[in-house]
């Protein structure tokens, strides 16, 4: 139909790997700021699918459960904060892969 626009939606997972694939195997470094849905995002992409990210820095001024939410689910995934700035983390991943 003229003027129809079909958007097909990919898991993240998907377009991160196809990403890393063109940078020597993973990216080293993930910025969200997605309103609120950052932990449900992250808990998507550190999952056990072969995908690496050595730095995240994440908002979290609009998490439902609190800051202290993402600081816990991205310490018990293996990352440590950095620093915690305004409405941001960083996180480093406790070892950095050096492929």
């Amino acid at each position: 139909m003229p003027g129809l626009r079909v958007y097909v939606c990919r898991p993240i997972i998907i377009l991160l790997s196809a990403i890393a694939g063109a940078y020597y195997g993973r990216p080293n470094k993930l910025l969200s700021g997605c309103s609120g849905l950052e932990i449900d995002i992250l808990a998507t992409i550190l999952v056990d699918n072969g995908l690496t990210v050595d730095y995240i820095l994440a908002e979290y001024e609009w998490i439902p459960k609190g800051k202290n939410s993402m600081k816990e689910f991205l310490i018990s995934k293996g990352y440590e904060l950095i620093f915690d700035h305004k409405r941001d983390f960083l996180f480093k991943r406790r070892i950095i892969n050096t492929i």
